[in-house]
């Protein structure tokens, strides 16, 4: 079956029994594998290739980390929790494998008819690092009913958008560019984490160092540091043809340091777009002085 809604379109894919294999869709005119279903004797999770299948396959990065997420389901088969593949390094023993955990991408609360979904705010508030199990099952001990928030809809779709009304930025250095030097993108050519251009100008008005802007983005990076500090800027309609679209954590660019809810963990707004051509109509690099 398949729908169209503001001029993209959308296909899912089910097999006989109408249990949803996939989904693809056709933005900005390509044929681009969003969603696989994972299953074994049941309902698994997940896997979100977000690939353009003109140019890559499932094979290329069915290896990355962040794209599976799996679903623990309690004894009725309600999901109680997701978790993806990112492993986050326990404390006690020294040895990652002896204490890695699955990071929590969000928990559910089956206590009243609606389901919610928890996402990047409720779990930071349930303890100090909001990847873990205990973050999880935290939220659902503590949290109030009626003040949690809901699984991801239109609303926080258009609330993202709102937010880059100033134009997407992206900051690189001139040494991680040159890992790639004949790409025509910057970042992957499926997607690219940029930030709101107001956001970005205000932390170089507070006089920040290097490192701290990486720390409030998010980055970790070493090359960050190295070079020329460059900086693309993105104007609101080249934003909107690359398919500007809030954070889930299943980027391939996602690393330790992500948080979902739609900020970085310093605070930051972010949002995923397509791969940002370099030589295009509404953007434009820039090196940034005295950095």
């Amino acid at each position: 079956m398949s729908k169209t809604a503001g001029g993209l379109k959308t296909w899912y894919v089910r097999d006989a029994q109408g249990n949803s294999l996939a989904v693809y869709d056709n933005a900005n005119n390509k044929s681009n594998w969003r969603e696989q279903q994972l299953y074994g004797s049941g309902r698994l999770g997940m896997w979100r290739p977000n690939l353009n299948l003109a140019v890559a396959n499932g094979s290329s990065v069915w290896n990355s980390y962040g794209l599976k997420f799996f679903e623990l389901s309690n004894h009725l088969g309600n999901v109680m929790a997701v978790i993806n593949d990112i492993v986050y390094k326990g404390k006690g023993y020294g040895k990652l494998y002896d204490t890695a955990k699955g990071a929590a991408v969000g928990a559910y609360n089956w206590t009243t008819k609606t389901t919610w979904k928890q996402k990047g705010e409720d779990l930071k508030k349930a303890g100090t690092n909001p990847h873990t199990y205990e973050a999880a099952a935290a939220v659902l001990l503590t949290h109030k009913l009626g003040k949690m928030t809901g699984p991801l809809i239109a609303d926080d779709v258009t609330l993202a958008v709102k937010d880059f009304e100033s134009g997407g930025t992206k900051l690189v250095s001139s040494e991680m560019l040159a890992k790639y030097p004949n790409s025509k993108t910057f970042g992957l050519a499926n997607e690219i984490f940029v930030a709101p251009t107001n956001e970005v100008n205000s932390l170089f008005s507070q006089g920040l160092t290097r490192s701290e802007i990486a720390a409030k983005l998010g980055i970790k990076d070493p090359l960050f540091l190295q070079g020329d500090l460059i900086r693309v800027d993105v104007k609101p309609d080249m934003l909107k043809n690359l398919g500007l679209r809030p954070t889930t954590g299943g980027e391939i660019g996602a690393n330790a340091a992500f948080v979902p809810g739609g900020k970085t963990i310093g605070g930051i707004t972010e949002g995923v777009v397509d791969g940002i051509p370099k030589q295009a109509p509404g953007v434009t690099v820039n090196k940034v002085k005295n950095y």
